[in-house]
Order: structure tokens, then sequence, then C-alpha cells
């Protein structure tokens, strides 16, 4: 595993490390610290190679429970990497942090990869769920740090079934935040992109 990507894993277990006490309560209505109604759009790298751009959204069906989705398009040459997920969220204030907010998350996730060039044509999809902790940390006002680690089985990660995702948000407007974060899996992706508040 390279460097950076313990370094990955080691930001967010210690981002992580309280959510379980957290969660040991979920009342109907807790008080959230950030806001989930919000969409997102980036550009990708990924280790491999490809890269492409992301989309992403958040809507509060109520006060602690969000749909969510996203859409993510990667080429290079002759190569293609696509990826969907639906899912909905479960999000309320840490009880034992300040400025933090916990997220319980799962999706369903479609990915499809298709490789062509001199006169052939390959491809492979997969169908699979992703389930998974997420914190959201106010460090300082404008400055958000976050952490994900999530369960997949789906090809999304390449070889891995885990997903360990780090990140940060700058704000530049009350509505509007500059977001990168990295997954470190099998597959290593970077986004650089934009989260507008609605």
């Amino acid at each position: 595993m390279k460097p950076c990507a313990i370094r990955s894993i080691a930001l967010t277990a210690s981002l992580l490390a309280t959510a379980s006490a957290s969660a040991l309560e979920l009342p109907a209505d807790r008080a959230n610290h950030f806001d989930y109604d919000y969409v997102e759009g980036a550009w990708a790298d990924l280790e491999d190679g490809l890269d492409g751009f992301s989309f992403g959204f958040s809507h509060d069906l109520r006060k602690n429970i969000a749909v969510t989705g996203g859409l993510l398009s990667a080429s290079e040459n002759n190569a293609d990497f696509d990826l969907l997920h639906v899912g909905a969220a479960y999000h309320f204030k840490s009880l034992n942090m300040t400025d933090t907010d916990v997220i319980f998350h799962g999706s369903l996730v479609r990915s499809k990869a298709k490789v062509s060039g001199f006169g052939f044509s390959a491809s492979d999809s997969d169908t699979g769920l992703r389930i998974g902790a997420k914190m959201r940390v106010d460090l300082q006002p404008g400055v958000e740090v976050f952490g994900d680690i999530s369960l997949t089985t789906a090809d999304e990660a390449g070889d891995s079934d885990i997903l360990i995702t780090p990140g940060l948000a700058i704000e530049f407007t009350p509505e509007l935040d500059g977001v990168v974060s990295y997954e470190a899996s099998d597959r290593e992706w970077l986004h650089i992109g934009l989260r507008y508040y609605s």
C-alpha cells in the first residue's frame, strides 16, 4: 500500500473513532451542525490514468434523512469507466464532539468499464451495494474536514472491498465551497470541485 494511502487511512480512522459512541442513540429528530441540501461537481483523476468529471447531490427528505446520488464518468484513450450510485443517509450532530456530524449511508451502485480499439471491444459491468459511515468536522468557521469509510460489493474499488475517503471543504461564500477529496482503495481517486448549497 502506498504511503499516501496509509496516511489517508490513519486520518479517516481518527475522524471516525467516536462515531460508534454517537450512534448508540438514534432519535427521530436530532440537530445537525451541517447543511445537507447541496449539489457537487468535480474533476476526477483516477490512478490508472483515467480522468473525467463527477456530479453528486444530497437532499433532505426530513430533518435527519437525506436522499443521495452521484455519477462519475472518466476515460483515457480507448478506455471508459462510468459509476452511478443512488441511496440514502441518516445524519445527526455528534453528542461527543463539538461542531461534528455523524452520517450513516447506503447506496445502490452500478459500475461499467469498456475498452476498445483495433477492431475489438470489451466491456464489463457490475451492480452492488455500498454501506458506510462518515464524519464532518468544523475545524474553524469556513473550514470543514471529513472522513468516510465504506464497504462495497460492487467493482468500483478494483480488487478492494473497502473505500477510505478523507477530504477538505473551504467556504468561498455561504452558498459555495471548494472541495477536495482523496479516495484510497485498490483504485485511488482524486476529486477537486465545488459544492453549492441550495
